[in-house]
């Protein structure tokens, strides 16, 4: 029966399993008619993160069948062709001044949201940080008409499936609810939320509108801590199982293993195998943001330590999805949380998590 493992919170026991009846590590099995090559160890995630011969695009395919029965221009120079679309609005989105604009004009969205959640006693940062992520994805595009009418949002979201509205969300709130239960690194986060606010905040100047006219290379630069939020974050809750295909002629080689991964087979590789492992993140499951802090820096102890989305030909890019947005909205968060009440909570699936 076809799996999809990425969405499965099992996904883990299963490659943890067939990896230790593997001599090698590496194993295979079939989703239906579909070969999958699942890889570990150096060799294997060297091969996965670095192999021209994977495709990402095409490996999204095996758990979302409906994205190659779109309908694909013939001509490959066509303007309606699926690359030329990506080239474009990655062309776009990538231009200085469209980086540039990226804070202004999703921080408009985010305290706005804060504001609703302000006068809140009890949130599911799940669903709220959803919608919030829906429109400021909008906005970044320039979509301003439609993230402003919650009609037409809602009918986007419900058509169109962002990558930040299905990461980014899930990201931030399990990063608020780690804040909320460790008074320690909540404390040392809002002080350097402070520090930059003082910084760059001018005569007659409310926080909020420090916090938007703050360009894309502070919020990378200046917010050491909260990148490391992010980090710790998908290190211990992010479920990371990317999909490639095999989109050569040729087997590809897994290293000198002398096994190979076959013409048009899929590949994946579990980061749980790094991510979890006591070795290079000592008590593993403990969320601890100071393991990415220079003096530790434990993601650098082994290569590709830390696989999180910048790790090979694939890097992501650090535009406002997925990184930048849980940057700015766990800023805008400290901010808020003295705003909010002495102790605000958040309703998370049954469980009440209250700031601390």
């Amino acid at each position: 029966m076809p799996l999809n493992l990425s969405q499965d919170t099992r996904s883990w026991e299963f490659c943890h399993e067939s990896m230790t009846a593997s001599p090698t590590g590496n194993y295979s099995y079939y989703l239906g008619r579909d070969c999958v090559v699942g890889l570990s160890g150096p060799q294997g995630r060297k091969t996965f993160f670095e192999s021209r011969d994977l495709d990402l695009d095409q490996g999204v395919g095996l758990f979302f069948p409906i994205s190659s029965a779109v309908e694909r221009a013939s001509d490959q120079s066509a303007e309606t062709h699926g690359s030329h679309l990506k080239t474009a609005l990655r062309t776009a989105l990538l231009r200085t001044e469209a980086l540039e604009s990226v804070p202004t004009a999703t921080l408009a969205c985010t305290n706005s949201i804060w504001k609703h959640i302000a006068a809140q006693d009890l949130i599911d940062p799940f669903q709220e940080l959803s919608w919030l992520y829906a429109q400021s994805s909008l906005a970044a595009l320039g979509m301003e008409k439609v993230a402003q009418s919650p009609g037409l949002l809602r009918k986007v979201v419900m058509v169109v499936q962002f990558v930040a509205q299905a990461t980014a969300p899930a990201i931030t709130s399990w990063l608020l609810m780690g804040l909320a239960t460790d008074a320690h690194w909540m404390a040392r986060v809002r002080l350097e939320v402070d520090q930059v606010l003082i910084k760059y905040r001018k005569k007659g100047q409310s926080v909020e509108q420090v916090l938007q006219t703050l360009d894309l290379h502070v919020w990378e630069h200046e917010f050491p801590l909260l990148d490391a939020c992010f980090l710790e974050t998908i290190r211990t809750r992010g479920v990371l199982l990317p999909v490639r295909k095999n989109i050569s002629q040729t087997d590809t080689p897994i290293g000198d293993t002398g096994e190979v991964i076959p013409v048009g087979a899929y590949v994946t590789y579990h980061a749980d195998e790094e991510h979890m492992n006591p070795e290079i993140y000592p008590d593993p499951q403990r969320w601890d943001l100071g393991r990415f802090l220079s003096d530790r820096a434990e993601h650098r102890k082994e290569l590709m330590g830390y696989i999180g989305f910048g790790v090979g030909r694939r890097a992501c890019r650090k535009l406002m999805s997925p990184r930048n947005g849980p940057s700015s909205n766990t800023g805008m968060h400290v901010y808020s949380g003295t705003k909010i009440g002495e102790n605000p909570k958040f309703h998370v699936r049954g469980e009440v998590y209250r700031d601390v």
